[in-house]
This record gives structure tokens, sequence and C-alpha cells, in this order.
């Protein structure tokens, strides 16, 4: 996937064929249908707000979309309060909170130092004890989360999703760290 912003008011999107794979993957549906490529959409505006600075949130947007040469290109545009559109959809953040458990200190060490490498777009995390287990808080968009999967399943398991699981866990437990986790400790896991 390429994210290319071209002026503040204008981002492209290059999705190749293996990005639409993929993305079906996720979905387990076709991308192509209009529910779908909105939330895709909406998460590869979330990406392109970090790491390029397009910030499309309380605008209103135009979303050309054109298929060529196997790649679908797509086009946002923010537009004035003048500028008239033919539909208006509201872009929501489709960011999920989840909860993962580890039995040893080794396992969350070894999966914070590889998701920091993966270098994703997480939002927050932290890192909390109970009863001698050990608990992740990851706050991050779908797409990315997609991503890590295969990372955070190889040395934990997922336990829960949402602020009520979440709030479970931390009413009785040491805060190890309370915020941006996997980049506070992963960098000092790695800086060697």
């Amino acid at each position: 996937m390429i994210l290319e912003q071209i002026n503040k008011e204008k981002l492209l999107i290059v999705f190749s064929q293996e990005d639409i794979k993929k993305f079906n993957a996720i979905y387990g549906k076709s991308a192509n249908e209009r529910g779908n490529l909105l939330r895709v959409i909406r998460e590869v505006l979330f990406l392109a707000r970090v790491k390029t600075g397009f910030n499309s949130q309380n605008h209103k947007l135009m979303i050309e979309l054109i298929e060529k040469n196997e790649n679908c290109y797509v086009m946002a545009t923010i537009l004035n309060d003048e500028q008239k559109t033919s539909k208006i959809y509201k872009i929501k953040q489709n960011i999920r909170k989840c909860i993962f458990s580890f039995e040893m200190l080794e396992d969350l060490l070894c999966t914070i130092e590889r998701v920091y490498k993966a270098n994703p777009s997480i939002i927050d995390s932290q890192v909390v004890c109970r009863k001698k287990r050990y608990f992740m808080i990851l706050q991050i968009v779908d797409l990315e989360l997609a991503k890590l999967m295969p990372i955070l399943s190889e040395y934990s398991k997922l336990i829960g999703e949402g602020s009520v699981d979440i709030a479970r866990y931390f009413e009785s437990c040491k805060i190890i760290s309370d915020s941006k986790a996997i980049q506070t400790i992963g960098k000092q896991l790695t800086s060697k």
C-alpha cells in the first residue's frame, strides 16, 4: 500500500492486488463491497494521519476510486464548506482495545521486542501484572491488529476486548508501564 500526501487537502492511496487480498482475508467478504470499502478507507485514513500527518477528521471528504492495472487508486480530498458532494459518509475511527495474557515475563518481553521492531501504529499500550501473570493492553486500529496477530498469538492469548474486560484486569493489578509501554520497553530492549 502506498500513502502519498499530495498537499494538505489531498491524499493518494494505492492498493495493490496483495493489499486487496489481505483486506478480503481480514473482513471475510469482498473489500470492494461498499460497507467494507468504507471501513478499509477509514482505517487507512487513520494510518495516513499517523504516518503522513494528513488529518481528515471533522472535514467533509470526497473519495474518488479508480481501478487500473490491477491496482486500486483512491484519492481523498478535503472539501471546503462551499463544495458539494453527492453522498456524505461520516468516517469513524475503528479502534479496538484488546488485552493479552502472558504466562511468563520472558514471553511478554519477547513479544514487546518483536512488536516494537515491526513498527506498527499503536495508539497506546499498557503492561500490568496480576497474580504472577502479565497482561498487555493494546489500543490499536483493526488493520494494524491483524498484522500483529501472528506475533501476539505466538506467546500470548487474547483474553478480552473492550473497556469492560480491561477494567476487570485493572482493578487489582500492579501497573508496570502505564502508557506507551511497547515504545518505552521496546526501545530499551533494542538499544544494545
